[in-house]
């Protein structure tokens, strides 16, 4: 069961990754160079 949620874990994060990746590509398209505020 343990390795199931992983598994799961480890496509909902790749997923993530995807959706900012290409929102991140949009607004370098756009002339916004996106960065992390803390």
């Amino acid at each position: 069961m343990k390795e199931a949620n992983l598994l799961d874990g480890r496509l909902v994060a790749q997923q993530i990754h995807r959706e900012t990746m290409e929102i991140v590509q949009k607004l370098r398209q756009r002339g916004v160079q996106p960065s992390v505020v803390l």
